[in-house]
């Protein structure tokens, strides 16, 4: 990770940046098991904790900085049983511990403070993407002497808008039928897509030009309160970037004259809603349009080498830093670097080499951009078959409405952002 912090900083001071150890990361913090309470300990369930950090300029976002923290040690484990009174960390003898039994495990601020002083002598943070976890950002500003800006992962937030509009006390009227929970559910799942498609391609159309995003931005908040509403026409025309105003040509037409019964007050509340992703505030925070994504497919990958259902207390670490080295390296490269540093090396040409490389290529091929998104499109068919398979089919079991009140949640299908 060192030297691809210093590999960083020379990249930078290439390409004329006035400060090249300036950065923006992105970081993310796992656990070795989950973190809700069982009847074990009175504390926080989990044990070890792995908070990662990516580097957010260039596209590979590679690994840049690792803090594990383990409540772990065996030694201690073993005296204690002999009547022994230990206490981890720093007892006699091995302890692989560096967080005591009492500390809550999931202070993400704390670990993240960790990492940034770990890194700070090669990288200086100017920018922190989160996942919305206030307390990992204030432990990165901490570790620094200037400020660091706070962005927000755009998936996050978007779920954090479809919560607020599943809580919001909307009025009785507003849902047909008894199935008042499925029908907000879904008019909240199509709230979030809608929000984060015009947000996308407002950025995409003004060309990031911040300015004119927030120029715009109001009167693409009253579209999609119109829309939603029924009445899609000439608002969505002049002013939303994702609809036509002519649900007519909208994929999976239904009429929408069969609209949710909309009163002032729940278009006050809908707009409220809204301004967790389309406020001016929310807009300075994701003006990047960063996200933890990949700090997110670091720690699946973690998985791999630390399994969930086996605790590795004493060669956690190393298990981690040697995944890092893989991922940041490349599967071929890391093996070679590994073997040399063991004094095993390998003859030039040979089988195991040739295998190697396949396996390199193998693992290349499903980063290809083609084969992503030809995924993506499999993913997106999927979740339309299911949805379309649940409104088929759930309401004739007797559960809670017959078919036809559907009608007066069609329109939530009506463009081509929702599922």
């Amino acid at each position: 990770m060192h030297e691809q912090r210093v590999s960083l900083v020379k990249e930078n001071a290439q390409i004329g940046q006035k400060d090249a150890k300036t950065v923006n990361v992105e970081g993310d913090t796992c656990y070795n098991n989950p973190m809700f309470n069982s009847d074990s300990t009175p504390f926080q369930a989990g044990s070890i904790a792995t908070t990662t950090f990516c580097e957010n300029n260039t596209k590979a976002k590679k690994i840049v900085g690792v803090h594990i923290a383990n409540k772990l040690c065996l030694t201690a484990a073993r005296l204690r049983n002999k009547g022994e009174s230990v206490v981890c960390p720093n007892h006699k003898g091995n302890c692989t511990a560096n967080v005591s039994e009492s500390d809550p495990i999931g202070d993400e601020g704390r670990w993240s403070e960790a990492v940034s002083k770990n890194i700070s002598d090669d990288l200086k943070i100017a920018g922190y993407t989160g996942d919305g976890d206030s307390r990992s950002h204030a432990g990165v500003s901490r570790s620094t002497k200037s400020k660091v800006n706070h962005f927000k992962d755009l998936r996050h937030l978007g779920n954090s808008l479809k919560r607020a509009v599943q809580k919001a006390n909307f009025s009785q009227n507003m849902f047909k039928g008894s199935s008042n929970t499925n029908l907000k559910n879904r008019f909240a799942l199509s709230v979030k897509q809608r929000c984060v498609a015009e947000l996308k391609t407002a950025h995409k159309v003004n060309n990031n030009n911040l300015k004119k995003v927030k120029k715009c931005m109001p009167k693409v908040v009253d579209a999609i309160v119109s829309c939603f509403g029924g009445y899609c026409g000439e608002l969505c025309k002049k002013s939303s970037y994702v609809c036509c105003g002519n649900y007519r040509q909208a994929k999976n037409y239904m009429p929408i004259n069969a609209k949710l019964r909309m009163t002032e007050s729940d278009k006050v509340l809908l707009k409220q809603c809204i301004a967790i992703m389309l406020s001016p505030q929310a807009l300075d925070q994701t003006k990047h349009l960063t996200s933890t994504q990949k700090c997110e497919a670091v720690n699946r990958s973690y998985i791999t080498v630390n399994p969930k259902m086996s605790t590795n207390s004493r060669n956690f670490t190393g298990r981690i830093h040697g995944q890092v080295h893989k991922l940041n390296n490349g599967y071929a490269v890391s093996v070679l670097i590994k073997t040399k540093s063991l004094g095993a090396s390998l003859t030039k040409g040979s089988s195991v080499i040739k295998q190697i490389c396949q396996t390199d290529r193998n693992t290349e091929k499903r980063k290809c951009k083609e084969v992503i998104e030809k995924q993506k499109i499999k993913r997106y068919a999927a979740r339309q078959r299911r949805y379309h398979l649940h409104e088929k089919i759930h309401y004739s079991k007797g559960l809670t409405d017959s078919l036809p009140v559907l009608r007066h949640s069609r329109h939530l299908r009506d463009h081509n952002y929702v599922c």
